[in-house]
């Protein structure tokens, strides 16, 4: 993404504004560059998109598996068989590894930010 022209940035641009707002802040660069003079450095950015946390509800989500199983037909009730004690000690698993892959992605994302062409 182009960031500064000749070391001037560019002007701020609002991406939601239409088609039409982006032909012309295209034209307005691209007149901008006609009236300087040659070479012109240009300065890009990476776009780094950044994730939001959510908040932490694995209790509620656990809560409410809980509280479910205990009303579903089939006896499950206070002792689960083991079969749902495999079952969810897998998703505690699969839960862990995202975890992880989240908090990686996150720290790449930080390394990635700090890589970045300062504007």
């Amino acid at each position: 993404r182009l960031a500064a022209i000749s070391g001037e940035p560019l002007p701020p641009f609002n991406e939601g504004d239409g088609p039409e707002a982006v032909e012309q802040f295209i034209q307005e660069v691209q007149t901008w560059m006609k009236g300087m003079g040659r070479p012109v450095n240009l300065t890009f950015a990476r776009v780094i998109e950044t994730v939001v946390p959510l908040e932490d509800t694995s209790d509620k989500v656990m809560g409410a598996v809980k509280k479910r199983l205990t009303k579903l037909p089939g006896g499950f009730g206070d002792a689960p068989t083991a079969e749902i004690l495999a079952e969810l000690q897998a998703a505690r698993e699969l839960a862990q590894r995202c975890e992880v892959e989240v908090a990686e992605a996150r720290e790449e994302a930080k390394q990635q930010a700090g890589d970045a062409i300062p504007a």
